[in-house]
């Protein structure tokens, strides 16, 4: 059948010393089958040797669809380039590819996911690299980590260079040899749509970054159908650019998820089907962060508390008044929080990351709303690496840069914090072991000085209380009904924090169990 061969044909395709391409967005799209039978074959014949990976998304999860972890093994790969890593546990266990980088056993770099899909992009135009702020002033900066993750890794991938009287970063091109990508369905010629994914990520780039440089291509598909019969609009990825198209009638949509058309976009989810968030500390925080929201605002949401926050706006009936964008392509709709984060449910559009990434880095977005995993004195934060934990920087950086304003939401401690809630006022029951504002932060994710001579609007929601990133570091600003503003937050930092002449109580309603009737 024209290009289609089997899995062992497709992964002799590959050889010693290659730099693959795969796609993915944790669990979604996921080129599971073919990723396995590239570990067999090592582990039969000890082929292919010292890869290269560049994933500008992590690719699979700890539960279902091991992904990049089939490649975990010594001698296979050499060096990873990746946007964002499988999160493991906190004990650095869970992830293979995770405790590989951890000891030191393979090199490892993490660059910004839209910066590494722009760096296919360029290599498939043969441009001499991709230049951009990005990622200045951050750990990217070579004058920091250069988005070096380990000791074994000291090949500098990132310059600083100086264009028009501006710094730049030079992210040198990254020649690829093989792309394994995702579709569901193939053509005899290998056409690819794609009507049963969430998504087509940077799929078109990866191809062409591959046959410019005389690579191959190879596509996992759920089915194959005769020559002619797709719809040439539906068809994102042309035959004439892949080279091998292999056949898993049971690949998986997404996390534990077999298929669901309403991630896929195909039928809409009606909003009595959404589950809403528990009362809890989680949902004060999404709340308060959906109370910058503005009519009109385009906004950017991000994993975790943010991911939250299209389920506030169900629930308080503004859904249809802001539009939701994500980096992996979908434009209105909700996004996902969860395992199947990446996606969309009654998305208005879904497009390449690639143009995605385009509108993200210029800044065409209203408003990011972001976790933190830690934060230092000078505003900046960390989300990259925290201890054994390396979920890395995913599109964090590429959103940041020139968006107007950022609201960060975790909790002020983390690692057994207690709280409770009763009768609007909150109550610190069990303080956590780690300080999340903290004198020094491991990696700088973002950089609070380049965002000050940005001028940004810049806010850290936490349970307790809210901060302001200002003009010399952060202020509190709001406080929480029942909280203690020196007991509770100022004795236990470790750094220092103004407090606002005029601090105001954060808005009672957060502190109740009921809708709060937040108008936009």
């Amino acid at each position: 059948m024209g290009k289609v061969i089997s899995f062992e044909e497709a992964a002799r395709l590959i050889k010693d010393g290659d730099t693959i391409t795969a796609c993915a967005s944790a669990g979604m799209m996921v080129p599971e089958a073919m990723l396995a039978a590239i570990e067999k074959r090592f582990l039969a014949t000890g082929a292919p040797r010292n890869l290269t990976v560049f994933f500008p998304i992590a690719i699979g999860d700890r539960i279902s669809l091991p992904g990049l972890d089939h490649l975990a093994h010594k001698g296979l790969i050499k060096r990873l380039i990746g946007g964002s890593y499988v999160l493991g546990r906190s004990d650095g266990s869970g992830n293979k590819i995770a405790q590989m980088v951890l000891n030191n056993e393979v090199e490892a770099y993490n660059l910004p996911l839209g910066t590494m899909m722009h760096m296919l992009r360029d290599t498939a135009a043969k441009k001499p690299g991709t230049f951009t702020e990005v990622g200045l002033g951050t750990f990217v900066d070579p004058r920091l980590q250069g988005g070096k993750l380990n000791s074994i890794t000291t090949e500098d991938l990132v310059e600083v260079v100086e264009l028009g009287g501006r710094e730049w970063l030079w992210y040198k091109p990254v020649p690829i040899d093989v792309a394994i990508i995702r579709a569901t369905t193939a053509d005899e010629n290998g056409n690819l749509t794609f009507e049963h994914e969430p998504g087509t990520l940077g799929i078109l780039a990866q191809v062409m970054a591959a046959k410019n440089n005389g690579g191959k291509v190879i596509a996992q598909v759920k089915r194959v159908t005769q020559n002619g019969s797709m719809n040439p609009h539906a068809v994102k990825v042309p035959g004439m650019l892949v080279d091998a198209v292999v056949i898993d009638p049971n690949q998986m949509q997404g996390t534990q998820t077999m298929y669901d058309p309403w991630l896929s976009g195909e039928v809409r989810q009606p909003l009595d089907r959404f589950e809403l968030m528990p009362f809890s500390a989680d949902k004060v925080i999404a709340r308060r962060a959906a109370m910058e929201f503005k009519k009109g605002m385009i906004i950017n949401l991000g994993f975790g508390i943010p991911g939250n926050i299209p389920r506030i706006a169900v629930e308080e009936g503004f859904v249809d008044r802001v539009s939701f964008i994500i980096e992996q392509g979908s434009w209105g709709g909700l996004p996902v929080n969860g395992l199947q984060f990446g996606a969309s449910a009654n998305p208005q559009c879904i497009i390449d990351s690639c143009a995605q990434m385009d509108f993200i880095d210029g800044g065409g977005f209203d408003l990011a709303c972001l976790a933190f995993g830690e934060a230092d004195a000078d505003g900046s934060v960390n989300v990259s690496k925290l201890g054994l934990l390396i979920p890395g920087c995913g599109g964090f950086i590429n959103i940041v840069n020139n968006v107007p304003k950022v609201v960060f939401c975790g909790y002020f401690t983390a690692g057994g914090l207690k709280v409770d809630i009763e009768d609007g006022k909150l109550k610190i029951l069990q303080e956590g072991r780690f300080n999340k504002f903290t004198n020094k932060i491991e990696y700088i994710t973002y950089s609070g000085k380049m965002m000050r001579q940005k001028k940004k609007d810049v806010i850290y929601v936490t349970e307790r209380a809210v901060f302001k990133l200002i003009d010399d570091g952060l202020e509190i600003v709001e406080i929480a009904p029942g909280v203690d503003v020196k007991k509770d937050v100022l004795d236990k930092l470790t750094i220092p924090v103004r407090v606002a002449p005029d601090l105001k109580l954060m808005d009672p309603r957060l502190f109740r169990p009921e809708p709060m009737g937040l108008e936009i």
